[in-house]
């Protein structure tokens, strides 16, 4: 005989397709509870860019204002080489007369992550931090998940369903055996948050793109006023070398 179901979904991980899955089931009044391992969300900058059909889905969730606010439309990309002006790409018609949202907004993953955690909290559930999935059986009524809390306790969980948003290193694929085909990248990437000087300023409206020179970057974060550079290590160029990009 199975234990009583604690929650209908367990959700693991806390990141954008999480705290969205978590939101979506808050509002169709679905139990769930979600956790993550980290101690808080993140603070540093990762994915940089949303798209159209994110914001349409914004919209839904009451959230878009504040994300519009947060964000900065990204009219055109600025290609530098060598120091000087190479090329200008316009991206400002994105979806045009498809979407209500025809642009690419540069909002920071961890800025839709504090969206999303705040629209939580405004629906009355809350992210479990610091908590691990460590086991996970299943059986024909659901799931049972062996979590570590913060103090290091154990709790078990009984879930109808387990929403596996952990990740690349997923624990819940990983308990499960699914595997995870496909071979790794060739290049590695890199994005920081830094602080740079340069000739290179974009415009409130523009990204601006140096290529090759990673020393003539200079740029604005839209919503934190921090420069952030994202770019691919060239193995060609040596260890120190990269071949960079800049974005606010």
């Amino acid at each position: 005989m199975t234990s009583a179901i604690d929650t209908d979904v367990l959700i693991v991980g806390a990141g954008p397709t999480g705290l969205m899955l978590a939101n979506q089931l808050a509002r169709r009044g679905i139990r769930s509870m979600i956790i993550d391992r980290h101690p808080g969300p993140a603070r540093e900058t990762r994915a940089l860019g949303v798209q159209a059909r994110t914001m349409e889905i914004y919209a839904h969730l009451g959230i878009i204002d504040a994300a519009l606010s947060l964000g900065r439309k990204a009219l055109a990309a600025n290609f530098w080489a060598q120091g000087k002006h190479a090329a200008r790409i316009p991206l400002g018609d994105i979806g045009r007369e498809e979407s209500p949202y025809p642009f690419l907004l540069i909002l920071g993953q961890d800025d839709n992550e504090r969206l999303l955690g705040d629209n939580l909290r405004m629906l009355g559930r809350d992210v479990e931090w610091s908590t691990e999935l460590i086991g996970l059986a299943q059986d024909g009524d659901g799931a049972t998940a062996t979590l570590r809390r913060p103090d290091g306790t154990v709790r078990v969980v009984r879930a109808s369903w387990i929403g596996g948003c952990d990740g690349s290193r997923s624990a819940v694929r990983e308990l499960t055996g699914i595997g995870f085909e496909g071979a790794p990248y060739e290049h590695v990437f890199f994005v920081a948050d830094v602080t740079a000087d340069g000739p290179m300023v974009p415009s409130a409206s523009e990204r601006s793109i140096p290529w090759p020179d990673p020393a003539a970057m200079q740029g604005q974060r839209a919503s934190a006023g921090r420069p952030v550079g994202a770019g691919v290590i060239d193995d060609a160029w040596g260890p120190s070398s990269g071949r960079t990009t800049g974005d606010g």
